[in-house]
């Protein structure tokens, strides 16, 4: 932890015109996901860490778009995707987006954000559903606002083609992202996240396996006795 926030405190987002517009945004997506180092606190990490929730919410559907498209008509150079005020030819759009590879490490980038981003931008807004409380030796210590950089995660890894569903890099996200929200004690992001993965795998022994052991938790004598000190 110490090297990465010491490379937090060197790290700079990319200069960018503000403010992004969603088809610049996109690139800028696409940029920042070629130059993240995995595991790192970079500049890449810093600028998409600093977007706000809906702005994230729009791209995802944009990245599903594209993925879409490159999916269907990588082999018809002809071809040009229109997303906003931007045209891609495929050449054009391939020096940024490579596919699945490009989604996978997207994935990557969002979860670094949600482990090693102390307060990114989505922290500070949202409703209800984003709150949780946190407990500690079965006492509540006051509620926390979940990130949206898991759920952001999860929906670029929906845009793989053909699915999700036959992708290992993709489970092997899904199980490595719950190890670490377990870990944690991220309790109400694990339950979403295992719901969402025993869907896409319902035949993982790991995601089987984790979701029976959050089940344990939520049943425990100090979850149980922080519910009633609510």
């Amino acid at each position: 932890m110490p090297l990465l926030l010491s490379a937090a405190a060197h790290a700079q987002p990319a200069r960018r015109p503000e403010p992004l517009l969603p088809a610049g945004r996109l690139v800028a997506w696409l940029e920042d996901v070629q130059r993240h180092t995995p595991g790192a606190v970079d500049g890449a990490a810093l600028e998409v860490a600093n977007w706000s929730r809906s702005d994230l919410e729009i791209l995802a559907g944009d990245i599903r778009k594209v993925s879409a498209f490159y999916d269907r008509f990588r082999q018809d150079r002809g071809r040009r995707l229109r997303i906003y005020d931007r045209t891609f030819s495929l050449d054009e759009l391939e020096k940024i987006f490579v596919g699945n590879a490009t989604l996978l490490r997207g994935a990557l980038l969002h979860s670094d954000i949600a482990m090693y981003v102390v307060d990114d931008l989505s922290m500070r807004s949202g409703g209800e559903q984003d709150i949780t409380f946190a407990v500690d030796d079965g006492r509540g210590q006051g509620t926390r606002r979940r990130t949206v950089h898991w759920r952001i995660g999860r929906l670029v890894l929906d845009a793989i083609a053909p699915s999700p569903k036959e992708n290992a890099l993709a489970l092997l996200w899904y199980r490595a992202s719950a190890a670490y929200l377990l870990h944690e004690g991220h309790f109400a992001e694990v339950h979403t996240h295992l719901d969402i993965a025993r869907q896409l795998f319902p035949t993982s022994a790991d995601v089987l396996l984790d979701s029976a052991y959050l089940r344990e938790k939520f049943a425990s004598p100090e979850i149980q006795a922080a519910v009633q000190d609510l």
